[in-house]
């Protein structure tokens, strides 16, 4: 895509087999993988569809944090999301930009997105199971009690 080549946010551009154009931004989720950002291919001539595929709440989910679990995580997302005008359709998030000259601050505006979400893993209380809790449970599955 000749739009987002040349800045330095595009690490790469590459056209899928399905005509969608994914763009390999130089932002990270914590994992160290890149946010990739998706222009659709689509026949919708008044703007241009930018989005993540939810990939960002997948990567959420994958790393053990639920990003709908709490009123809390969820009026995280939606100021993030607010911030930077981007919609959530069932996971996948999304922008729609007016022309393809948009795209470059579009890429960057989603990215950016994705990330600010995704760093919720630094602040999530992991729920691990402690060695009393593993015992007390082992006592009732056992039916000492």
């Amino acid at each position: 895509m000749k739009v987002a080549a040349g800045h330095s946010m595009v690490v790469s551009a590459d056209r899928l087999t399905n005509g969608h154009v994914r763009i390999q931004t130089a932002l990270e989720y914590g994992d160290g993988s890149s946010i990739d950002v998706f222009v659709v291919n689509q026949t919708e001539i008044n703007a241009v569809l930018l989005t993540d595929f939810g990939n960002t709440m997948n990567w959420l989910m994958d790393a053990g944090v639920k990003p709908t679990a709490t009123k809390r995580r969820q009026a995280f997302v939606r100021r993030v999301l607010e911030q930077f005008d981007i919609e959530n359709r069932s996971g996948a998030l999304e922008l729609r930009v007016p022309t393809l000259n948009d795209v470059p601050a579009g890429v960057l505006r989603l990215s950016q997105a994705c990330m600010r979400i995704a760093d919720m893993v630094l602040t999530a209380k992991m729920r691990l199971p402690t060695a009393f809790g593993e015992r007390v449970a082992e006592v009732f599955e056992e039916g000492d009690l």
